[in-house]
């Protein structure tokens, strides 16, 4: 069976083409399979990190500098956050994982970002002890972007699925800003 990644994701990648360097936040995988055979099949250099070291993901706790597994391949050309930031918990660890997101990318790269509304998806994650706490308000990636030195390529909401989803382009290396618009869902 082929992997098939959400469509979500895939309109946030956008144009993806061979040679291209990925890193991706989280082991992603669905039932039909691991989200990295996806990649590769496409001929991406494609690094995953997850702090469960999981289906060959890099460990790396993401509210920390970035380990050199990690840094021997940046700059990436897109970074992904498909369901992965939610999780971080503390204030400051969403500024350090916002902060290495911004600094691992190289200019003119891509963030592709899909993650779940505010208001929904609350007990995401409780189950396995990892819940998701922080969700962007769409303000906050328009914030981000302009304070950062981004330009926004595509942004749009999934209501039927309450996801807020995002692509972003690096058009200026600015010192990293941490904008506001985080709902922390402590239910």
């Amino acid at each position: 069976m082929a992997i098939k990644i959400p469509i979500n994701e895939v309109k946030a990648l956008g144009n993806i083409t061979s040679g291209l360097k990925v890193l991706e936040f989280g082991n992603k995988k669905n039932s039909s399979g691991v989200y990295r055979d996806w990649y590769i099949a496409k001929g991406i250099n494609y690094t995953s990190t997850d702090i469960n070291g999981l289906d060959g993901a890099i460990i790396w706790d993401v509210r920390e500098n970035p380990p050199k597994e990690i840094l021997k391949n940046s700059p990436y050309d897109i970074i992904t956050n498909f369901g992965f930031s939610e999780h971080v918990e503390t204030d400051k660890g969403q500024e350090m994982f916002w902060k290495n997101a911004n600094n691992l990318i190289t200019l003119g790269g891509k963030l592709a970002l899909v993650l779940p509304q505010p208001g929904y998806w609350l007990n995401h994650g409780k189950a396995v002890g990892c819940p998701g706490i922080y969700y962007p308000y769409e303000q906050f990636y328009i914030d981000f972007a302009k304070q950062n030195g981004y330009e926004i390529e595509d942004i749009w909401q999934d209501t039927e699925i309450h996801l807020n989803c995002c692509r972003l382009r690096k058009t200026e290396d600015k010192q990293f800003i941490m904008v506001q618009g985080l709902h922390k869902n402590l239910s």
